[in-house]
């Protein structure tokens, strides 16, 4: 059996599962179908395949540090500058802020320290640097730097 083949499935499955609600009892079918998939596929190219997975293998090949909160759910939306999801619901928005106060009762604080997360991470990238392109055609903030010599040069 590969070690290669069980990363494998266990990225497959996770990625569909983080995508589609499922009952917990499902997973395991969904990962020996998924195994047994990936299997056949490597017997054709290799004719080594053992048919199950071992027990435990998957937990033992995706452990999660123990330095890491171990209630946040894994998302890969790298690509996706433009919304920031929600970790409780997983809702895309592009700022969480009146979303958690709203629908979840907890403030961004919270939220932060319960996830282990920064301030930035609760805006999107994509409306985070629209807001401060707009900002700079104004001249927001210019004015302040203006301020702040005038105040170190009177002194």
């Amino acid at each position: 059996m590969s070690l290669e083949l069980i990363k494998r499935t266990a990225e497959l499955v996770t990625a569909f599962v983080t995508r589609n609600e499922m009952a917990a009892k499902e997973i395991k079918p969904l990962l020996e179908e998924v195994y047994n998939t990936l299997s056949g596929f490597a017997a054709e190219t290799s004719r080594q395949t053992s048919g199950k997975i071992p027990a435990g293998a998957i937990l033992k090949t995706h452990e999660i540090p123990s330095s890491a909160p171990t209630n946040v759910p894994v998302f890969d939306d790298a690509a996706d500058k433009e919304t920031v999801r929600c970790l409780v619901c997983s809702k895309k928005f592009r700022t969480l802020k009146r979303h958690l106060i709203a629908k979840h009762g907890i403030t961004q604080d919270q939220y932060r320290k319960q996830y282990g997360l920064k301030a930035k991470d609760l805006i999107a990238p994509g409306y985070s640097a629209m807001r401060a392109n707009m900002a700079k055609e104004h001249n927001l903030g210019g004015n302040l730097r203006h301020s702040k010599s005038d105040r170190v040069s009177e002194e």
